[in-house]
């Protein structure tokens, strides 16, 4: 999605006291960059979808259309588990990573790292 262009239209469709909600893979971390690359080489993944990844300017740019930005950062490592989630000791080793990442995204430079990003805009600026 061209956000230049959306980030207007949902200023305008969205209700004064309205939210925005949503859900994005980021894409600032180098081993799930080298994952989408050869997933893109296997054709798993389009060149589009490679190169249209949520990245932290495009948080920077909601700024200039919303008043409040509130945004949670998830999987700086406990992504590492996903593979593991079908094997019985698969839930707790989530949890363990969860556990580290929870004290791993205290700190703001890792936050760019994280596998997903969930935000919620609000106050849009018409």
């Amino acid at each position: 999605m061209d956000l230049n262009k959306a980030y207007p239209e949902l200023v305008r469709v969205l209700k004064p006291n309205g939210y925005l909600i949503g859900v994005e893979t980021f894409g600032h971390n180098p081993f799930t960059n080298l994952k989408r690359k050869i997933n893109k080489m296997t054709g798993k993944r389009t060149g589009w979808a490679t190169g249209h990844i949520f990245k932290m300017q495009d948080l920077e740019e909601a700024k200039k259309y919303f008043e409040k930005l509130e945004v949670d950062y998830f999987h700086l490592i406990s992504w590492i588990s996903f593979p593991f989630l079908r094997f019985p000791f698969g839930k707790s080793l989530l949890k363990f990573f969860e556990t580290i990442d929870k004290i791993l995204l205290r700190i703001p430079f890792l936050r760019k790292y994280s596998f997903k990003v969930v935000f919620i805009f609000s106050g849009p600026k018409k």
